[in-house]
């Protein structure tokens, strides 16, 4: 009766006071939680877990994963979610979909790999089997993950729209599905999250697909970009990198990658670094393109390497000794950009011995991972017995591949084999198909040598109207040759009319793109005995061949010197200084000759004895000759 008085039976004041107990008992560990006595807000999370409590168990959850008050445990934080979660509470549902899309690891606890080495070494249980008996990390599951992140999006979380956004524009855990893709990552996105904003702006660039277009993506991106989200950063630099001419906007792009690049993220630093260093769409910087491109290579960016390779042989004074330890690494680390470039250094003695043995493996690597320039050097080498034994079968094994991957120059080669019989019976009529699919490709090499032949009948019917056609087409394909030998056939009216006006023209194209022969024949021509005499042009295209290296230009330029008055003679002595200035060693020894008094003019012994010491240096025979004299007898 006590009992009823007071307010019901025993059994309904027992469930009163339990009632308040839980509710006591979950506000308690909440406070304590907040107050950073995790301990004991554990111990009653799990308390209230333990009588079924789904608030408790997410709540729990989370200390398992944190490691607040117990020992971290990813295992027990997910199994604590999923009870939590089929409770329905939906922040443990969007957890869940998380972890389980992603994995979660065992920081703070142990490595999977650490714990595997443990466990190897030693047949007793381990300390990390006793205390994680069930492991001590979380592996994916990607159905599972999709089905808790649906539940949670529909429930209106914005971070599982996202990801559910991303299970149907990527296909996992769910059928690919780019227009729900779409619906779930704006549901995300109007509710300000920024995996959403750069989800649905991801899919509009093309990240997952062809859908929409990189103008609807731009506002998206620049809504997650202003969140801070080093990754929107990066892929709206490169959107605004690819929209048309009147919308893009490099400035802007440079900046945002500087800082998505300043924040960690490695292919930004290898974007900016490829930027100053090419000078594209910013003006060239090699200093900060070093500075990144090193950033970047040192983050793991392979592609970096490689452009350092090309930003150190393409300086003005090349060094090429660092840029062969940086493709070394690139190499080695399997990048077959740089397994070619490897070869092609070693090949050919650039900033490393040279060790044909070495390039023909490299080339090997290369080839293997599909670099068709590694396929026609190769071939090159098989043909020439460099490096490995000659062996004319396997080089138009591999000339053959490289044609068939679009290498023009490859089917010249081959042709070449079948002409002169190289591993072949000499068939002129294959060899001539593989010239014409060449050239018929735009191959210059391959409308060369259809020309020459045409011209000179060599195992074809000849026809200069054919070759001029020939040389036509490889000089508009911009090879110099084609015009020179084009202009010879004007020079004679052979196969064209005889029309020295467009010769000329053709020589000065050929002369501009530094070919030697065109420059002698611009000589003749205008020489003494030419068809157009004009000195001026003549000391013009002799001083051109010399600043190109032409021992004999410089020759005729010093000869000149000799015989001209004195004012003439002072303008050639410019001529021949810039040759000399150029690396010529020819050049270097007729100036010299000018300054020991020869010609009667312009004596300058300090002068006379600095460019006999370059020019010896240089290799050139008599200049080391004539100071070895001087020493002996010195000028008076």
């Amino acid at each position: 009766m006590g009992w009823k008085a007071r307010g019901g039976s025993l059994l309904e004041r027992l469930k009163s006071l339990v009632g308040k107990s839980e509710k006591l008992s979950l506000e308690r560990a909440r406070r304590a939680f907040s107050e950073e006595r995790y301990a004991a807000a554990a111990a009653d999370f799990k308390l209230l877990a333990e009588s079924g409590d789904p608030e408790a168990q997410w709540l729990l959850g989370q200390c398992y994963e944190q490691g607040a008050g117990v020992l971290r445990h990813p295992v027990y934080a997910v199994r604590h979610y999923r009870l939590a979660a089929e409770a329905g509470i939906v922040q443990a549902q969007a957890r869940l979909g998380e972890i389980l899309l992603t994995g979660l690891g065992a920081e703070g606890v142990a490595t999977d790999s650490a714990v595997q080495t443990i466990e190897s070494a030693t047949t007793r249980p381990s300390v990390f089997q006793k205390l994680f008996p069930d492991g001590v990390s979380v592996a994916p599951k990607l159905d599972e993950a999709a089905r808790w992140n649906t539940m949670a999006a529909e429930s209106g979380e914005a971070g599982a729209q996202a990801r559910l956004g991303h299970h149907f524009a990527s296909g996992t855990g769910l059928e690919r599905d780019l227009d729900r893709a779409a619906h779930w990552f704006k549901a995300a996105a109007e509710q300000g999250h920024v995996a959403g904003e750069l989800g649905f702006g991801l899919l509009h660039v093309g990240f997952y697909g062809e859908y929409g277009s990189v103008s609807e993506a731009i506002p998206w991106l620049e809504r997650a970009a202003r969140q801070k989200d080093s990754t929107a950063k990066l892929v709206l630099a490169l959107a605004l990198l690819e929209l048309p001419d009147a919308k893009r906007d490099p400035a802007r792009a440079a900046k945002l990658l500087g800082e998505a690049a300043r924040a960690g993220q490695v292919y930004a630093m290898y974007r900016l670094g490829e930027m100053y260093r090419t000078g594209t769409d910013t003006p060239v910087d090699l200093q900060n393109a070093e500075t990144w491109l090193r950033r970047a290579s040192a983050k793991g960016n392979v592609r970096a390497l490689v452009s350092l390779v090309r930003l150190y042989a393409e300086l003005p004074e090349p060094d090429l000794q660092a840029a062969v330890v940086s493709c070394r690494e690139a190499a080695e680390l399997g990048d077959p950009e740089a397994q070619y470039l490897m070869g092609v250094f070693v090949l050919e003695g650039h900033g490393a011995p040279k060790a044909p043995t070495e390039a023909f493996a490299w080339f090997q690597k290369s080839a293997d991972q599909g670099v068709v320039g590694a396929y026609e050097r190769l071939g090159a080498m098989y043909a020439e017995g460099l490096g490995v034994s000659q062996d004319y079968q396997a080089a138009a094994k591999w000339f053959h591949a490289a044609a068939e991957a679009g290498d023009h120059d490859a089917l010249m080669h081959v042709g070449v084999m079948h002409m002169n019989g190289f591993g072949f019976e000499a068939d002129p009529a294959v060899a001539l198909k593989h010239y014409q699919d060449a050239a018929e490709r735009g191959n210059a090499n391959g409308c060369l040598q259809l020309g020459i032949l045409y011209a000179t009948g060599e195992r074809v019917i000849q026809s200069y109207a054919t070759a001029a056609h020939w040389y036509r087409k490889a000089w508009e394909l911009g090879l110099p040759e084609g015009a020179y030998n084009l202009a010879e056939l004007h020079l004679q009216g052979l196969g064209v009319s005889q029309n020295e006006n467009a010769a000329i023209e053709l020589l000065e194209n050929a002369a501009d793109q530094r070919l030697m022969p065109a420059l002698w024949k611009l000589i003749e021509l205008h020489g003494d005995n030419g068809i157009r005499p004009d000195a001026a042009r003549t000391h013009l295209y002799l001083g051109q061949a010399a600043k190109l290296g032409d021992a004999s230009a410089a020759d005729a330029l010093f000869r000149r010197y000799l015989d001209l008055p004195e004012d003439d003679a002072a303008r050639t002595l410019e001529s021949l200084e810039a040759a000399a200035a150029a690396n010529n060693p020819a050049a270097m020894y007729c100036v010299a000759r000018t300054y020991i008094g020869e010609g009667a003019r312009n004596l300058d012994k300090t002068r006379a004895m600095e460019w006999l010491t370059r020019a010896a240096d240089a290799g050139h025979t008599q200049a080391a000759e004539h100071l070895e004299r001087l020493n002996r007898e010195p000028l008076s």
